[in-house]
């Protein structure tokens, strides 16, 4: 048996044609690497491969404060918030010792809807 709609409706609702909203005025998400560097070494990430051969990303390069704050300043300058800010990139997001800092800059100015971090959990 197949199911089927039977009022009417796309599956995904009421949407809004895509030429209508094209350009955004504003980007939907943005996403920050506050760290390359990480606690684990799993078998399929950039952080297994042995140090010497990971070029830029063999050591805990941490996001400068300052940079991040301009980074977030420049987001201000769009007409709306961004739907989503994610913290995340090749590293482990909470191993930035100034992570709780960030979040707080951004959710102070009202940088996006939604502020999110991609996190292994064990940092």
């Amino acid at each position: 048996m197949k199911a089927q709609r039977i009022d009417g409706q796309t599956p995904g609702g009421k949407r809004t044609r895509l030429a209508d909203v094209l350009p955004l005025s504003t980007p939907f998400s943005v996403q920050i690497f506050p760290v390359y560097g990480c606690n684990l070494a799993c078998a399929y990430c950039i952080h297994s491969v042995p140090t010497e051969q990971r070029g830029f990303v063999a050591g805990k390069v941490m996001l400068d404060y300052a940079l991040y704050q301009k980074c977030i300043d420049g987001l201000m300058e769009f007409p709306h918030p961004l739907k989503m800010l994610r913290f995340a990139g090749t590293g482990e997001p909470l191993l930035h010792p100034r992570i709780a800092d960030m979040v707080a800059y951004a959710a102070e100015r009202g940088a996006a809807d939604t502020i999110d971090i991609v996190t292994n959990g064990l940092a």
